[in-house]
């Protein structure tokens, strides 16, 4: 058997759903620390966790509509977009994505018109998860006979904005979804080399790609870089990257999340200040 094989079926915890797990509620002592820091306000490892949790059973009683209706395979995982800026929601619906197994496509907010429209279509997305920023091109992208209907389309934040356009608010959603008693028999099982979130190149040279973040690469890409710039649970991190970049979750998010540490997340940032940040050498997923 190759290494893969080995840890697919000797190392199947290995994975971001049980780093989460692990992480957030079964390290009881850290539920009370705060996570992360976002326009002012603090969230604790206990409201994140269980925010997480929401968002889980939201997208597990999604795929159950899918999988009843036909329009989803028994052995298919959930696959959805985010495109949108950083906020709490983007934080909550990652780490939804790992506790379900679901695929999340995060998508560049830098994306337009036919661009946008073809990332969504090679994805396959059930439904797409939205904010005021994205709002105009989304509109567009769906009037000119999008891939995806105004109703597959979710949001973030005020109503207003999105009374004329048929999207809905995500929160309403989501806490419909608590009240659907999903079996176990409509979750998929984890394979830790598959993606769980899928962030995309540039396009300068074509379409973009998508490139995945596996459940294992996730799980120790935290470890290997705490353990390079040794961080420890009183250190406090800042996200300098959008959500839909990986360096955001394996050097910003990750590594806090295994010391116990927080964070603080900016909505928009200059585009001009930002510095190239690599993984140390040596990775080895």
């Amino acid at each position: 058997m190759n290494l893969k094989t080995i840890i697919r079926k000797f190392l199947g915890f290995v994975n971001f759903g049980s780093m989460i797990k692990m992480t957030m509620w079964w390290l009881w002592f850290r539920r009370d620390r705060v996570f992360f820091i976002f326009e002012g306000r603090e969230y604790t490892y206990r409201e994140v966790y269980r925010q997480s949790r929401r968002y889980e059973k939201f997208f597990l009683s999604m795929r159950k509509k899918l999988v009843d209706s036909g329009k989803l395979g028994r052995d298919q995982r959930l696959a959805f977009g985010v495109y949108m800026d950083n906020n709490p929601e983007f934080v909550f619906a990652s780490l939804g994505a790992g506790l379900s197994n679901s695929i999340m496509f995060a998508i560049n907010s830098g994306f337009r018109g036919e661009t946008l429209d073809k990332v969504m279509e090679q994805a396959g997305i059930a439904f797409l998860v939205i904010n005021d920023s994205t709002l105009k091109e989304v509109e567009g992208v769906v009037k000119s006979g999008s891939v995806i209907g105004p109703e597959k389309v979710y949001f973030v934040g005020d109503e207003k904005p999105f009374k004329s356009n048929g999207f809905k608010p995500l929160e309403k959603a989501v806490e419909e979804a608590q009240k659907t008693d999903v079996p176990g028999s409509y979750r998929v099982k984890v394979d830790n080399f598959s993606a769980v979130i899928v962030i995309y190149t540039s396009g300068t040279s074509g379409l973009p790609k998508g490139v995945p973040c596996t459940h294992i690469k996730l799980f120790g890409a935290g470890f290997v870089v705490q353990s390079a710039v040794h961080l420890t649970k009183d250190e406090r991190g800042y996200i300098s990257m959008p959500l839909f970049h990986s360096n955001a979750w394996y050097i910003g998010i990750l590594p806090q999340m295994i010391v116990g540490g927080s964070f603080v997340l900016k909505r928009k940032f200059p585009q001009a200040r930002l510095k190239k940040i690599c993984l140390p050498t040596g990775f080895p997923f």
